[in-house]
């Protein structure tokens, strides 16, 4: 793959964050109404090169979808809230603009006590949200804070189609990743950052640990404003895994289930560390296809709607 600058359509829309247009000169007729955004949060310190290879395959499965694409950087653990708010801002300003999100309220008072009605249909987005590792799993988490006040927006059912793949993630055990020769030195010394700052939050702060805060988050309901009891959420992971262990996955997949939520899980026993797609892509890629095939006909039967479309 050629570099960043090179591949068509991707759009830098914030430090780290870019956009691909949907490819207007692709059509592709589907029985399954296809995702509308995408959003996909990387591993930490994955380089844009290795993300867009993801982009490249759902371009591939869904052109007419719009794509954004999060780095992870370890720097972004240890940055305070506001902070970490202003960095996914144009995450927040891009789901606005794509209609996923209404505009923020008027912050006038009188503005709000007229409790005025939109003339505007509620946004009805079709959002695929795809994340790796504890990096990608703890953006999304901070996204979810950042959007909680939004969750009204869909308080009326039926729910548009949604749908969440974990991978590699998410678990709490870095110490693994920091005893592997396997693990690159790079690697290791972010993580090492990170293991840091964790330990020392964990024991002047007491209470529960901020990353059972971020697994307790990612098992929330309404996790996004657009989801619900019966989002589809997909774990793809490995026995072969040095950084995540897959009874971490295993234990957190779990609690989703004990909760309700609409869970499969797809666990291989040799690929590594975010490599699941590289080793078994038929098998991946199909568990995803699977998956979104599975949230939009839920979603078609709450809403009685059904027959081709083009994606």
């Amino acid at each position: 793959m050629g570099q960043p600058s090179t591949y068509s359509g991707i759009i830098p829309i914030g430090k780290g964050i870019y956009l691909s247009k949907p490819k207007s000169d692709v059509d592709v007729e589907s029985k399954v109404a296809a995702p509308t955004v995408i959003l996909l949060f990387g591993w930490m310190g994955a380089r844009l090169p290795h993300l867009l290879k993801y982009i490249k395959v759902y371009d591939e499965l869904y052109p007419q979808a719009t794509k954004i694409v999060i780095r992870s950087e370890a720097s972004f653990f240890w940055t305070i809230k506001r902070r970490k708010s202003a960095y996914l801002a144009p995450v927040v300003e891009a789901l606005e603009a794509l209609g996923c999100l209404p505009p923020l309220k008027s912050s006038s008072v009188l503005v709000r006590k007229a409790a005025i009605d939109s003339a505007l249909p509620p946004p009805k987005p079709r959002v695929l949200v795809h994340t790796f590792s504890n990096g990608g799993s703890w953006q999304l988490a901070t996204l979810s804070d950042i959007l909680a006040d939004r969750a009204s927006s869909y308080t009326h059912a039926p729910l548009p189609a949604s749908a969440l793949i974990f991978d590699s993630c998410p678990g709490r055990a870095f110490t693994g990743a920091i005893r592997n020769p396997l693990v690159a030195a790079t690697a290791r010394t972010l993580i090492w950052l990170v293991y840091l700052y964790l330990s020392f939050r964990q024991l002047f702060l007491r209470g529960p640990s901020t990353i059972d805060n971020m697994k307790a988050r990612l098992n929330k309901e309404k996790l996004l404003p657009w989801f619900g009891r019966r989002t589809r959420r997909l774990y793809v992971y490995s026995t072969g895994d040095e950084i995540i262990p897959a009874k971490e996955v295993d234990r957190h997949a779990e609690k989703a289930r004990e909760a309700g939520l609409m869970v499969t899980q797809v666990r291989f026993k040799d690929s590594p560390h975010v490599a699941h797609a590289k080793v078994h892509p038929e098998e991946y890629w199909g568990a995803v296809r699977k998956m979104w095939e599975e949230a939009v006909e839920e979603a078609e039967l709450d809403t009685g709607v059904s027959g081709q479309v083009k994606g």
